[in-house]
């Protein structure tokens, strides 16, 4: 599998600071930040590959984190695998202890919807029976919240050894047993720990199958007031 990875080259802060002052409320927008969020980087699959990981990408420069899917696609083989997520601690390994809450909806075109919890887990469900079909493919975001401990105007929000990381995904796709719709789940992992202790997250199926290559993702950072 060969990943690359692009990070923004301009100083977003900088750029933000250059703006004149008289321009009121209007928004800042710029090749590297979409409304608040400031992009850290864009991931892409040149050649198929089991995981697409996010290591050391959790830091206390940012309050809360937007993973965009922009294209998501499995290869070819089984259409009843299942894609998870795992969160990383800050040197880069699976959190895999049997921790992980979560629920996961799947409203579908054909009317048949699924509403499942599973508690405790070793990790959380974004999407279920991927289609394998080139045409196929998810799109949508994760947002990600409780791993890191900015400082907002001077204040240190730091609450020491009691996060617990939470997010939100929400995406769009072909499900092969549900036909077209839109799967929305929450994973929290349940264990009182420092924000520091949680570096990134990644994603994988079921299997430990392959997603194709083509599939791009890009993360990006909410910055606050420091």
């Amino acid at each position: 599998m060969v990943v690359k990875v692009s990070k923004p080259e301009i100083n977003v802060r900088e750029e933000l600071n250059a703006i004149p002052k008289d321009l009121g409320s209007m928004a800042f927008r710029s090749a590297n930040s979409t409304m608040n969020y400031q992009l850290i980087e864009t991931r892409v699959l040149e050649t198929a590959g089991d995981t697409l990981a996010f290591p050391g990408v959790f830091t206390n420069e940012y309050s809360s984190f937007k993973l965009v899917v922009h294209w998501l696609g499995v290869v070819a083989g089984s259409d009843t695998r299942e894609v998870y997520l795992r969160y990383l601690n800050s040197t880069g390994g699976q959190i895999t202890s049997n921790s992980y809450y979560n629920t996961f909806n799947f409203e579908s075109s054909s009317g048949s919807n699924i509403d499942t919890a599973d508690n405790p887990s070793v990790e959380g469900k974004i999407w279920e029976d991927t289609w394998s079909n080139v045409a196929g493919g998810i799109h949508g975001e994760i947002n990600f919240y409780n791993v890191s401990a900015p400082n907002v105007k001077g204040i240190s929000t730091d609450r020491g050894a009691f996060y617990r990381p939470y997010c939100r995904g929400e995406f769009l796709g072909y499900d092969d047993g549900n036909l077209y719709g839109t799967a929305v789940s929450a994973i929290r992992y349940n264990v009182d720990t420092t924000a520091e202790y949680y570096g990134g997250f990644q994603l994988y199926q079921s299997g430990n199958a392959d997603f194709r290559a083509q599939t791009y993702m890009s993360l990006y950072g909410l910055a606050v007031e420091q």
